[in-house]
């Protein structure tokens, strides 16, 4: 773990050992091939595994468990993920697969509502008995099918009230792709206004963003620290995004710093502008700079190359753009 050497020549301190309550990394496991030797330099990096939807039933129970145990050996929490769980209530075998659970050598459940519609209720139920099971209890809002995008309020209300019956964090549904959930559009960007209103309800160190994609990960460290909690990572993408969280990659070198932009001059005004007086549509901008449309459209997609800019959500019909 961590070339100290390297990082001290760098100027860069190493973030907190595990167990970590903040700036946790959460790697999605899909059961395939893995090198030990690798494993032995990523997994300090690694907090929590979910091994994926109900992959854990495809494979031998002796395979499972030794995968479990290196795991849980590196200080690696290990959960099967939600959708087991949902399967399971929706059959009435839920006691069943906790006593299974434990004895492969879980620690960490999931309890989502991504495929069913679960009351309140009915959530707090599964939440106090996989407590009582003595399971450390990871909540997960939002749903899985992309038509169906639940508000930010009542991804919020029912955050708290996970978080109420001891949920240890909460997830915000984002699946393997990022794209069209909660707080992701079609394309996978973030969609910024809803980010907030939900963190205004929540204390971040509680919630963790799905955030499969790269460009997710940068803006979300940019915009929210080093130590927000991200989920949904490949175990390739585990070591570079211990260098995107400690400020050693161009793209996020700007954290805690002034950002040194090497743009246009047309693009260093809007984002002049952005910074004093944003968030602004482009009609807006159009008011306060004088320019062209086709010029500060120019601008703004030069300005999202460097994760400068972020769409903040609309005003009316018009897309509001902020600063990052």
């Amino acid at each position: 773990m961590y070339f100290h050497e390297l990082l001290r020549l760098l100027g860069t301190q190493p973030r907190k050992h595990k167990p970590r309550e903040e700036g946790l990394t959460m790697v999605l496991d899909k059961l395939g091939p893995i090198s030990e030797e690798y494993l032995e330099e990523a997994l300090p990096y690694v907090d929590v595994v979910k091994i994926g939807w109900t992959m854990s039933s495809m494979v031998s129970k002796e395979y499972l468990v030794k995968r479990i145990r290196l795991y849980r050996e590196h200080e690696v929490k290990v959960t099967p993920g939600g959708t087991l769980m949902e399967l399971a209530y929706a059959r009435g075998t839920v006691d069943k697969l906790l006593d299974k659970l434990k004895e492969l050598g879980f620690d960490t459940v999931e309890v989502s509502n991504g495929i069913l519609n679960l009351s309140r209720t009915e959530k707090d139920a599964l939440i106090r008995k996989a407590r009582l099971k003595d399971f450390t209890v990871i909540s997960e809002v939002g749903k899985k099918n992309p038509f169906y995008r639940l508000s930010i309020e009542d991804a919020a209300k029912e955050a708290l009230g996970d978080l109420k019956q001891g949920a240890w964090k909460v997830i915000v549904e984002g699946r393997e792709f990022g794209r069209a959930t909660c707080i992701f559009d079609d394309e996978g960007d973030i969609i910024w206004n809803r980010v907030y209103s939900f963190l205004k309800s929540l204390d971040k160190k509680h919630v963790v963003f799905e955030a499969p994609l790269p460009h997710q990960q940068i803006e979300l460290i940019v915009n929210l620290g080093p130590n927000v909690n991200l989920a949904n990572i490949d175990f390739k993408d585990v070591l570079s995004l211990e260098t995107l969280r400690l400020g050693i990659r161009g793209d996020t070198y700007v954290l805690g710093k002034e950002r040194p932009l090497e743009v246009s001059p047309s693009a260093r005004f809007i984002y002049f502008v952005l910074r004093e007086r944003g968030p602004l549509t482009i009609r807006e901008l159009q008011q306060l700079t004088g320019l062209s449309r086709r010029t500060i459209h120019a601008a703004l997609r030069e300005l999202r190359e460097h994760y400068a800019v972020k769409d903040y959500g609309s005003k009316g019909r018009e897309k509001l753009w902020s600063v990052t």
